[in-house]
């Protein structure tokens, strides 16, 4: 790893050792490994990994895909629990839009980038039941 990697990995440690990263209860894709991941531990390398390697963005999205078991023309109701959703966590629309180009139906996504999206992306899951 280069300096400026391990660099970015100490600093990275000091932060999420300050973080309350729990197990999650909803299936959360590491784009850097295209793999989903389960545990807090799992979570908190994942977020290294991303940080001090490539990403693999196609990989990732066909995860997603087989996740959400949608096809590109199914209707998303957003009042219907069932329903698969994505939410894609980052700053800015990237990540949405790489669902989008995937196939899958922007009306299942749901991005979170700043507190207020984020209070928006609560009220409508809560909304789901």
């Amino acid at each position: 790893m280069d300096p400026a990697a391990v660099s970015l990995r100490e600093r990275l440690e000091l932060m999420l050792s300050a973080s309350l990263i729990a197990d999650p209860v909803v299936d959360i894709i590491a784009n850097a490994t295209a793999s989903t991941v389960s545990t807090a531990p799992t979570i908190v390398e994942s977020l290294f990994r991303q940080a001090t390697q490539p990403v693999q963005w196609n990989q990732s999205m066909q995860v997603a895909k087989q996740l959400l078991s949608l096809e590109p023309a199914k209707e998303y109701s957003p009042t219907t629990s069932s329903d698969p959703v994505a939410i894609c966590v980052g700053p800015g629309t990237t990540i949405a839009s790489f669902f989008k180009s995937a196939g899958l139906s922007s009306r299942c996504i749901i991005e979170v980038n700043d507190v207020d999206s984020i209070r928006s992306a609560a009220n409508r899951l809560a909304a789901r039941g």
